[in-house]
């Protein structure tokens, strides 16, 4: 059907693209019956077909109908439009705090301690009625301007008590690298005090507007989820108060057992009622440090040594396969190059490219995606390009670009500075994107202070008058900085 003119099972007139994932896409929608606005969320067209992610996006309404909380988004109504499932949900009016810290920075202390133990308190409600979330992130997590937070996204949760599919089998990593908790990153069985340790990255986020943990693709992530102890936010910014970065660190225990026993006791930690107390990260009394909670066990498995599926970032690695993402040989100095600006750019004109999107592409996650518009041709309906016009923090000397992308197909080169197209010089030889990754060598050795992803042949990605389309789900860029 066309979204866009009909209305979505006979009820639900969609209005507006509000935010897009690997999985599926959110709308702004009228609901025509009880003339209300509400969120409507469509499984991607590519996947309709996938029975085990169809699977997964019912079950998502099953998890949350059962659920009643005030920070908790709530279900609607639930339906199917031909071969495709939808999901209507109340509509937050704000922004999930991924987005405000990136464009930011880092919260206040009182304002990520109140949003996250609110969450915690969503989760103790979610886990008293068997629902385990399993994808905590600050992506999921939706701020009102009045401060309010709503948890959403129940995509991969787990009924505790459940019987029949099984989605989370031992050995599949299931979530966002960048927040999981080690039994979930080593694929074994994660109950609620996994969600505890994801809510901790969250929190040491909020705190501090940076991950505990970063590395070159998902699995140095995950492992240094396992093995790595996080730092005391405490050295990031100095201003936080002691109790709150014990908190933290509490949240962030290797092992389960040394968390907070359930998210109620988490929520009383932040809300400054006392929470649990055996076993929290003691401080050093010469020093100041706080040391977290030493792990009572070796790590019986080695992660390099089995297959890692990393739902939420849409890939799937596998140990050796790839070369981490680390700096080639010749390339002295090389590094991973921070950016300042991630925008679409579409000098042809149009109605843009799904403007409020680009900084998807940069955010950390591949899971959210940059996408263009549909086009009915390849060559993007007679225009010269679109992409994306990435500047840096310093300038530089380009080594490399990486794009991942859930779209194989199309061709895309790296453009450098320039007021026009014409006038950008070519840095890389013409690629395709690919599944889910691709790196592109940069043989000019310019410094430049920007570049563009810039694709001039889409691919074809689904079906209808306006099949073709590219996704970007995260661009890395290496080189050497100059003063």
């Amino acid at each position: 059907m066309s979204g866009e003119r009909a209305l979505l099972g006979g009820r639900y007139r969609l209005e507006e693209l509000i935010g897009r994932g690997g999985m599926a896409s959110v709308w702004r929608a009228t609901d025509t019956v009880l003339e209300r606005t509400v969120a409507v969320k469509r499984l991607h067209a590519r996947l309709h077909d996938d029975p085990e992610l169809a699977e997964r996006f019912r079950r998502e309404g099953h998890a949350v109908a059962r659920l009643s909380h005030p920070n908790l988004v709530r279900l609607l109504d639930q339906g199917q439009e031909g071969d495709e499932p939808f999901l209507v949900f109340e509509l937050v009016e704000g922004r999930d705090l991924k987005t405000m810290i990136r464009r930011d920075g880092r919260l206040p202390v009182g304002d990520a301690t109140s949003i996250c133990g609110q969450v915690a308190r969503a989760l103790a409600a979610a886990h008293a009625a068997g629902v385990v979330h399993r994808d905590i992130k600050s992506h999921n997590v939706l701020v009102t301007p009045e401060g309010a937070a709503k948890l959403t996204d129940f995509g991969i949760a787990r009924i505790v008590e459940a019987e029949g599919v099984n989605l989370t089998k031992t050995g599949i990593v299931m979530g966002s690298s960048d927040y999981l908790a080690p039994e979930q990153a080593e694929g074994r069985e994660v109950d609620a005090r996994g969600d505890v340790y994801s809510l901790g990255v969250v929190l040491f986020e909020a705190l501090t507007g940076k991950l505990p943990f970063s590395g070159d693709n998902p699995v140095a992530v995950a492992t240094k989820h396992v093995y790595e102890a996080p730092r005391d936010p405490r050295k990031l910014v100095p201003g936080i108060p002691r109790e709150i970065a014990a908190a933290c660190l509490r949240a962030l225990a290797k092992q389960p057992q040394d968390r907070y026993a359930d998210a109620a006791a988490f929520a009383s930690a932040l809300e400054g009622r006392g929470g649990e107390t055996l076993g929290a990260p003691h401080e050093d009394r010469e020093t100041g440090r706080l040391h977290p909670v030493r792990s009572r066990r070796a790590i019986p498995v080695a992660i390099g040594a089995a297959i890692v599926v990393l739902v939420g970032a849409g890939v799937a690695w596998r140990t050796g396969v790839f070369d981490g993402g680390g700096p080639r040989r010749g390339d002295a100095g090389a590094a991973v190059l921070t950016f300042a600006d991630v925008q679409a750019y579409d000098p042809a004109g149009g109605d843009g490219e799904h403007d409020a999107e680009a900084p998807n592409a940069a955010d950390g996650a591949a899971s959210t995606e940059w996408v263009t518009e549909r086009y009915k041709a390849a060559n993007v309906n007679g225009k010269p390009g679109v992409g994306l016009l990435i500047r840096l923090n310093r300038p530089a000397r380009l080594t490399r670009v990486r794009i991942t992308s859930s779209t194989a197909g199309g061709t895309f080169r790296i453009l450098g500075p320039g007021s026009t197209v014409d006038a950008r010089a070519v840095l890389s030889a013409d690629a395709q994107l690919g599944a889910p990754k691709v790196d592109v060598s940069i043989t000019s050795t310019a410094v430049v202070s920007e570049f563009v992803v810039w694709i001039t042949a889409l691919p074809a990605s689904g079906t209808g008058e306006n099949p073709f389309q590219a996704a970007i789900g995260e661009v890395q860029a290496e080189g050497v900085a100059k003063m």
